[in-house]
């Protein structure tokens, strides 16, 4: 979509169903080990190892994110509670 001046956007999203978006990695998964076991090229071996590699490190990122994200969700509820005074 364009606004008035006929510019596009500086950032556009993309939206998954969340379905989608976990399954991802595990296609990926899928995808390169069908790619190693059946290739008989070295392309084809590469081809499997960096999608093996893709949804390893998918993963990882994944896994990360949420830690972090769920210790700091933590830390804000445990100082809200310390500093919340009713009065």
């Amino acid at each position: 979509m364009m606004d008035l001046y006929g510019r596009l956007p500086a950032v556009t999203t993309l939206w998954l169903p969340d379905w989608l978006y976990e399954s991802i990695p595990f296609v990926y998964l899928a995808a390169g080990c069908a790619a190693i076991l059946h290739s008989t090229t070295l392309a084809g071996y590469a081809a499997g190892a960096l999608l093996l590699l893709a949804a390893v490190l998918i993963l990882k990122m994944r896994k990360d994110y949420r830690t972090a994200r769920d210790t700091i969700r933590l830390a804000r509820e445990l100082i809200d509670d310390r500093y919340y005074d009713p009065v």
